[in-house]
């Protein structure tokens, strides 16, 4: 079965997430022991980290994370996601497109829901309570770009059916968020495509390159509303021409544009 690939992964993306979270309480505690025990596994923390010290990020993305975190042992690096890890034999990447296009998927039985709630915590890092419909689909499509970037959904939010994400430069969903609003086809992506007819480039030639954005969904809203395909950047930009449009489309959400590089270590 398709789906076992993932499952395996989520177990091992939870023992690292369990790993990492160790090592901040004996750093916390502060004691001989603890800052022994902490010294003795600190390489391999910086494993973890190990292509994620370079990522693509935005102070107001930043922020938006910081403001919706409830315990002060998750740090905003929890967020991060580099498309480019390697979990056994395949890629971050790799697992969500393996999971977001399998069949099974599309199953509304117990063990295939339990599998999604699995693989979207542990690997893309959902937050409680936060809830997936059927025939979703969150996934990886490079484009020729596939730095690490942020993905944050907040608690109680609904990813509702039929939805498509696009992960490729950074996701942010707040709190209580509905996605995929009366149920409509959506597919939303951070990054703009260089093309599209938007600057003079259709066709073929328009999906070979993107430029990145971090999409940024605010709480408490519906969004879009019955809209399908969204480019966030050209959403904003081009689609709030009067006063009222403008204060929807802020209170939706925005794009963060030209994103930059930060380290860990």
């Amino acid at each position: 079965m398709r789906m076992f690939r993932p499952t395996i992964a989520s177990i091992i993306k939870a023992r690292e997430r369990i790993f990492v979270d160790i090592m901040r309480v004996l750093k916390c505690l502060n004691t001989e022991e603890a800052m022994i025990l902490y010294k003795n596994n600190f390489l391999k923390l910086k494993e973890v980290y190990a292509g994620k010290d370079n990522y693509l990020t935005h102070k107001d993305a930043e922020d938006f994370i910081k403001k919706r975190l409830t315990s002060s042992i998750r740090k905003n690096e929890d967020y991060i996601l580099n498309p480019n890890q390697m979990i056994g034999k395949y890629t971050i990447s790799d697992l969500t497109r393996i999971f977001s296009l399998s069949p099974e998927t599309n199953m509304p039985n117990k063990y295939v829901r339990t599998a999604w709630a699995a693989f979207s915590r542990s690997i893309l890092g959902f937050s409680k309570v936060a809830n997936i419909g059927l025939v979703l689909k969150m996934l990886y499509i490079t484009h020729g770009f596939d730095k690490p970037s942020l993905v944050y959904v907040g608690q109680a939010t609904v990813i509702g059916k039929g939805v498509t994400i696009d992960l490729t430069g950074g996701v942010l969903i707040g709190a209580r968020n509905y996605t995929s609003s009366f149920w409509s086809d959506v597919a939303l992506h951070g990054h703009l495509h260089i093309g599209d007819g938007q600057r003079g480039t259709g066709g073929t030639l328009s999906r070979l390159g993107i430029e990145p954005y971090i999409i940024v969904l605010n709480d408490d809203i519906a969004f879009p509303p019955g809209i399908g395909y969204i480019e966030a950047a050209f959403y904003e930009k081009n689609h709030t021409q009067n006063t009222r449009k403008r204060r929807q489309a802020g209170r939706r959400g925005k794009a963060l544009a030209r994103l930059r590089p930060k380290r860990l270590f």
